[in-house]
């Protein structure tokens, strides 16, 4: 909302920060929004599995979110995760990612390989074969529970 707009902004400028923070409001242009990126953060509370945690790790981004959701399914053992809530070690993770190239490298290519695993064209083949047995028709019953199994690794 408005307001918390004005509240960040006045927090930047007293801060002395505005030369390191951009908001954004809602951008048209996501992947170029997350080419600026060195690091991608969703401290969520609440998440089922955000889009754009997918689209940061095909990107390359190293990841660090809350474990909330089927977001830490997603991105365990290859990101970074922090229990909701924990504003402290997630600026300690945060911290560690700023200070390490070498692991932001590491996590980021880590995120970037199991990022593969989640492309449009595994998603589409996942979909369909639901919708086929949604619709009843048996022969997509016997495969459909390996496909998810397969598109979740």
């Amino acid at each position: 909302d408005h307001g918390e707009y004005e509240r960040l902004r006045s927090l930047i400028r007293e801060l002395d920060i505005a030369d390191r923070v951009t908001l954004t409001g809602e951008p048209d242009d996501v992947p170029a929004v997350m080419a600026a990126l060195s690091i991608f953060v969703l401290p969520s509370t609440t998440e089922g599995l955000s889009t754009v945690v997918l689209e940061a790790m095909a990107m390359g981004l190293p990841v660090v979110a809350t474990d909330v959701g089927s977001i830490g399914e997603v991105l365990q053992g290859v990101g970074m995760l922090v229990p909701s809530g924990e504003a402290e070690q997630l600026a300690r993770v945060l911290v560690q990612l700023i200070g390490d190239a070498g692991l932001r490298e590491s996590v980021g290519s880590r995120c970037r390989n199991k990022g593969r695993a989640f492309g449009l064209r595994r998603n589409i083949l996942v979909y369909e074969r639901l919708l086929l047995l949604a619709s009843g028709q048996a022969a997509a019953r016997a495969d459909a529970g390996s496909l998810l199994m397969r598109a979740r690794q």
